[in-house]
């Protein structure tokens, strides 16, 4: 089996050397990133605190918060700004903390001797606080650490970390409380959802032999992937193909599919499969796709953006992908 050659990741490090301004310039650009990847976990709310002088960052007037249970603008940019903050926090170091200084005046002595490497940087969590104008913001990234194994110590490790941040906000400035506190990673639900297809297919039954085709030719190429869509179907291939080839390992439909069945009749299906690219490395995948019937045949109408849920979760159970067998993932 061969290995894969992994390449290092581009190191997000806190520049340095920043010209000192008092005008937020970023929130914007991070707002979009905050609302396409934000992720809201429960974090405890709380200011951390220390002695030093805290820097006030002007920006705009936000907007009003909406009734529809969205994030604010104001959220967002507190977000944006503790992405910076932490930043800059974990990129200071005695010699160098300009970025640092734009957040709160601290002691050099008080810095560390070098930078600490980071990279990935993201908002795990924003929450409003109890006190008004204050909110609480969890920051992540992936953290360079030395390895712990005693044979390799020019090695390294790059875990995911949790900091959290307490950001005044009032109609006209950020003002953070406190410095970045280190916490542990928010609790993951791990309750399994219960999905709308109670039906198992097997690859030899004509609807899943059809979804089996589909994803080939959808995924690494085996086929023309028109003779597998319907006519009004919008769905490309996915080019150039990243894998050479795709085992199914469980098919479940939301109701029996007929061998034969009539024009018109629609079926949703709930696929996963083991896809492995030339180098011998596989991923399992989800796929919810809708079959239609036309002449006699199924073809595939679309891919849905997420799998159906079961509304009545007390009578039907997940359907549980089994494979039997499945191509060992190539270790980094």
């Amino acid at each position: 089996m061969k290995k894969s050659k992994q390449k290092d990741s581009v190191e997000e490090e806190a520049p340095q050397g920043v010209a000192l301004t008092s005008r937020w310039t970023q929130g914007a650009v991070l707002r979009q990133r905050l609302v396409a990847g934000l992720i809201v976990v429960g974090a405890a709310s709380g200011a951390v605190a220390f002695a030093g002088n805290l820097l006030p960052d002007p920006r705009p007037q936000a907007a009003a918060a909406s009734n529809d249970g969205a994030f604010t603008t104001t959220q967002q940019d507190a977000g944006a700004f503790a992405v910076g903050y932490v930043g800059a926090w974990l990129g200071a170091s005695q010699k160098a903390h300009t970025e640092l200084d734009r957040y709160v005046q601290l002691s050099s002595t008080s810095l560390s001797d070098a930078p600490w490497s980071y990279r990935d940087i993201a908002v795990a969590s924003v929450t409003p606080g109890a006190t008004d104008g204050v909110i609480t913001v969890v920051v992540s990234a992936n953290v360079q650490e030395p390895s712990a194994d005693p044979e390799n110590v020019d090695a390294s490790n790059w875990p995911r970390r949790y900091f959290q941040v307490a950001v005044i906000a009032n109609a006209t400035t950020f003002t953070p409380l406190g410095l970045p506190a280190p916490i542990a990673a928010p609790a993951i639900k791990t309750t399994q959802p219960v999905y709308a297809y109670p039906v198992t297919l097997g690859v030899s039954d004509a609807a899943g032999a059809a979804v089996e085709a589909f994803l080939g030719a959808y995924l690494a190429g085996s086929g023309d992937l028109d003779r597998y869509i319907s006519p009004e179907a919008t769905i490309a291939a996915v080019t150039p193909a990243p894998y050479v080839s795709i085992t199914t390992a469980n098919i479940a439909a939301d109701k029996e599919a007929p061998v034969t069945p009539a024009d018109g009749t629609e079926l949703r299906t709930l696929t996963t499969v083991t896809v492995t690219n030339a180098l011998e490395q596989s991923l399992q995948a989800t796929y919810a796709i809708e079959l239609k019937a036309r002449g006699g045949r199924w073809e595939v109408t679309a891919i849905a953006t997420s799998p159906a849920l079961s509304s009545d979760s007390a009578k039907k159970t997940a359907p549980t992908p089994e494979p039997t067998s499945t191509p060992t993932p190539t270790a980094p």
